[in-house]
């Protein structure tokens, strides 16, 4: 079901946006008190956070298009899929823009991961409260293909479909390198 796949993308998000903060607030003492053995763990949360995040954005970011065909007509699927794709890339944008310019110490690093722990929280509680699986007035949505047969939905028979497509993989790996390394780099002019 896409409540419990965007449950645990949102939990993961959750998780990991706390953990950066975490991670940041140890990494603090560690200059404070200079010993490197909490720098190594400050560093293992860092990268348990990233995993996270990385983890329910992607179940997030897949879940686009499955939501478009459940709570949109064909004719405007498109467009409902393209909105929070293009929204998630102004979000990266901004944050690769803004971070450098607010962000100049290990304290305001610090301050900036708290109040995205607290947004993130925010955006968790609305998603439990909030979220449908359908829209409440039972849409009329065909899921049939041109023959006649009823669409497949299942996560898994999804994931086997996109990845027998040797091309499909191919473009997902080189993506996910070009856009990980470009949205990294600007973080590390900031002196935090």
């Amino acid at each position: 079901k896409n409540w419990m796949t965007m449950t645990v993308g949102m939990t993961c998000q959750f998780i990991g946006a706390w953990l950066r903060w975490a991670c940041c607030r140890m990494a603090h003492n560690v200059t404070t008190h200079s010993t490197s053995s909490p720098y190594q763990a400050a560093r293992a949360v860092a990268l348990l956070s990233s995993v996270l995040v990385g983890l329910g954005s992607t179940v997030i970011i897949c879940s686009y298009s499955l939501l478009a065909t459940r709570w949109f007509p064909p004719n405007e699927r498109t467009l409902a899929t393209t909105i929070p794709v293009m929204a998630n890339y102004a979000g990266w944008c901004l944050g690769c823009v803004l971070i450098p310019y607010i962000v100049t110490s290990p304290t305001e690093m610090r301050d900036m991961q708290l109040y995205q722990g607290f947004v993130m929280s925010l955006a968790f509680v609305a998603f439990l409260v909030f979220h449908r699986e359908k829209p409440e007035r039972g849409m009329s949505i065909d899921l049939q293909n041109d023959n006649g047969e009823k669409h497949n939905h299942n996560v898994m028979t999804e994931l086997k479909k996109l990845f027998d497509n040797q091309q499909y993989v191919l473009q997902c790996f080189c993506y996910s390198i070009l856009a990980g390394v470009s949205f990294a780099v600007p973080g590390f002019g900031t002196s935090a």
